[in-house]
């Protein structure tokens, strides 16, 4: 009876250690699992930073490829040639449409309101101002569609007058 009690002592010492390794696995699995599943969502953060910073990269490259073709469409500079003569070019890269410049008070030949039903690039008009007494203008304006049916908001550009 001794015999058969040492050997169920035995047999339940092996099953209570064989259940203690089995659940040791276990919990190994199941850390492995939780930093699995860590790393998984830290990867997925990781992805989703990149995808917003992508596509707010990928907006800021749009904005400014639209302010750069703004800038090289139709660009104005207005230049003095003389004692009382300026030229105003185009220095851009594309017509501007419907252009109206706008000389204000500024007496002379030219003098009013100047329009143009497409001011080409690299093309320039001269114009002949002087300033009344009374002037205080110091600067034209122009303004002008970029796009040939005019469907686009209108632009406009102040530029100084160097008298």
């Amino acid at each position: 009876m001794e015999t058969a009690a040492l050997i169920v002592s035995l047999l339940a010492v092996l099953v209570a250690g064989g259940a203690a390794w089995y659940t040791r696995g276990q919990k190994l699995a199941a850390d492995r699992a939780v930093e699995e599943a860590a790393r998984s969502a830290d990867a997925s953060e990781r992805s989703a930073d990149t995808a917003e910073s992508g596509l707010e990269l990928q907006r800021v490259a749009e904005r400014r490829a639209e302010e750069a073709a703004e800038r090289t469409g139709v660009t104005w500079e207005l230049l003095r040639t003389g004692n009382s003569t300026y030229t105003l070019y185009n220095r851009g890269t594309h017509a501007a449409y419907d252009v109206r410049v706008d000389l204000a008070d500024l007496g002379g030949i030219g003098a009013g309101v100047e329009s143009f039903d497409e001011f080409p690039a690299d093309h320039a008009e001269q114009y002949m101002l002087s300033r009344g007494i009374a002037s205080t203008t110091t600067s034209i304006v122009v303004r002008w569609h970029q796009r040939q049916d005019r469907a686009d908001t209108p632009k406009r550009q102040s530029l100084p007058v160097d008298f």
